[in-house]
C-alpha cells in the first residue's frame, strides 16, 4: 500500500512520490487531515479540480462534458467544512460559501467565467429558492452557462464550473424535488457512513494530534506539495507548463514540457467491458420495475479521462491525445458502479422512510432484507437511526 512518509521533509522526494502515484498519495494525504472521511470523500474529489480544464469526450453525435461534480451526504460534524476547505485549495477560481444566494452566484460566476463552486450546506441554498438551484445546474451541467432574466437585468453568458455540494442525510427528503429535477443527474454521489468504532478512531486521532506542532508542520508541507501538483496540472491544460517549470526550477530546468490534452484514445476492450456490466445492471433494474437514466453511464468516461490526466506523468499521450490504461479503467469502473448504486438507492430509501415513522417499523423493514446500499441510506436519513445505526453498521 502506498504510504506517505511524513518523516521525510525533502520536497523533491515528496514531489517524486506524488508524481509516481498521485491518486493514492492524495487520498492518504486527506486521511492524515481527516481520518476515514477524507480518504472516502477524495475517491471522487481527487478527480475533480483538473476536470474543469479537460476537453469534452467525443461520444457518437454529441460530446460528454469532462467536468465532474459531487454531492456529499454527511451528518453535521462529519467533516464537510474541512473537506470544503481542503478541496477549495486545489481548485481554480473557488467560490466557497456555506450557502449562496442567486444574485451572489450569478454576479461572481459571470465575472470569473471558469469556477469551482464549493457549497457546504446545499439545504440553505435550496431555501433561497429554486432559481439558485437552476443557476447551479447551468454552471456545472452540460449547459455551461447562466441564463436568467429579472425585471431589471438579464443574465446570460458562458460559465463553466465544477461543483462540490454538501448536504446532511436528514435534509435529503426536504428538498428531494430540487435534486430529482436535475441537480442530482449532474452530480456524482458520496455517502459518508461512520460506525461507532469509526467515530472512536476519529476522536482518538483528534486528541492524540492536539498540540502536535511537528505533525502540523509535516501536514503543512504535504499540503503545499498537493496544491502545487494540481497547479501544475492546471498550467499544463492552460498551455503554460513551461512557464510553470521555469518559475519552479529556473530556465535550465531540463524537465519535460507537456502540451495540453486535446482529445483521448480509449481502448475498445475497456468500453466493451463497461458496456457489458452496465447493460447487465440496467437489465436487472428493469426486471424489478426500476429505471436509471443512461446519462449516468457518462460518469464512467469522466472518471476514466480524469484519472488518466491525474496520472499524466505516467501515461502515454501522443500529439495531445491522452491514452487511459487498465488502472484508469478499473478505478473508473468501480466509481461508476458505486455512484449508480447510490443513485438507485436514494429514491427507494426516501420512499421507504415515509413508511417508517417508528423505530419498530424501521427495524422491521431492515430485517426484511433490504439491499445493503438502500439500508445504508435509509439508516442515515431516518430520524430513528440514532437508536439503530451502530447496531446495524457494526
Amino acid at each position: 500500500m502506498f504510504i506517505i512518509n511524513l518523516m521525510d521533509n525533502n520536497i523533491e522526494i515528496l514531489r517524486k512520490q506524488i508524481r509516481e502515484d498521485p491518486y493514492n498519495f492524495i487520498m492518504n494525504w486527506m486521511d492524515k487531515n481527516l481520518l476515514i472521511v477524507g480518504k472516502e470523500a477524495f475517491k471522487i474529489l481527487a478527480l475533480m479540480p483538473h476536470s474543469l480544464f479537460l476537453p469534452d469526450i467525443k461520444f457518437a453525435s454529441t460530446d460528454i462534458r469532462a467536468n465532474i461534480n459531487n454531492l456529499i451526504i454527511a451528518h453535521s460534524g462529519d467533516g464537510k467544512s474541512t473537506l470544503s476547505k481542503k478541496f477549495s485549495q486545489l481548485c481554480y477560481n473557488p467560490i466557497v460559501r456555506r450557502s449562496i444566494t442567486t444574485a451572489d452566484l450569478i454576479d461572481t460566476a459571470s465575472e470569473l467565467k471558469w469556477v469551482s463552486l464549493v457549497i457546504e450546506d446545499l439545504s440553505q441554498t435550496a431555501d433561497e429558492g429554486y432559481d439558485t438551484i437552476k443557476v447551479i445546474e447551468g454552471i456545472i451541467g452540460d449547459e455551461k452557462s447562466i441564463n436568467r432574466s429579472t425585471m431589471n437585468k438579464e443574465y446570460t453568458g458562458e460559465v463553466k464550473g465544477i461543483g462540490f455540494l454538501g448536504v446532511t442525510p436528514h435534509d435529503l427528503e426536504r428538498f428531494a424535488h430540487e435534486l430529482e429535477s436535475g441537480l442530482l443527474s449532474r452530480c456524482t454521489l458520496t455517502l459518508i457512513k461512520l460506525t461507532h468504532n469509526d467515530r472512536k478512531k476519529i476522536e482518538e486521532f483528534k486528541h492524540l494530534r492536539a498540540g502536535d506542532s511537528k505533525y502540523a508542520e509535516e501536514i503543512r508541507i504535504i499540503d503545499e506539495i498537493v496544491i502545487d501538483f494540481y497547479m501544475e496540472l492546471q498550467m499544463i491544460q492552460r498551455g503554460r507548463h513551461n512557464e510553470y517549470l521555469i518559475d519552479k526550477y529556473g530556465k535550465n530546468h531540463n524537465k519535460e514540457v507537456i502540451k495540453p490534452i486535446i482529445s483521448y484514445e480509449i481502448d475498445m476492450k475497456f468500453k466493451q467491458e463497461f458496456f457489458r456490466k452496465w447493460t447487465k445492471i440496467l437489465d436487472n433494474l428493469m426486471k424489478q420495475g426500476q429505471h436509471i437514466s443512461n446519462r449516468e453511464s457518462q460518469e464512467y468516461y469522466r472518471f476514466l479521462v480524469s484519472h488518466a490526466f491525474l496520472q499524466v506523468f505516467n501515461r502515454d499521450y501522443k500529439n495531445g491525445i491522452l491514452i487511459p490504461n487498465e488502472e484508469d479503467h478499473r478505478i473508473a469502473l468501480d466509481l461508476t458502479i458505486q455512484n449508480l448504486k447510490y443513485k438507485w438507492a436514494i429514491p427507494i430509501a426516501l420512499e421507504s422512510n415515509k413508511r417508517t415513522k417508528t423505530l419498530d417499523a424501521l427495524e422491521k423493514l431492515i430485517n426484511q432484507g433490504l439491499p445493503e446500499v438502500v439500508r445504508d441510506v435509509l439508516i442515515n436519513i431516518s430520524p430513528n437511526s440514532k437508536y439503530i445505526k451502530d447496531k446495524v453498521f457494526n
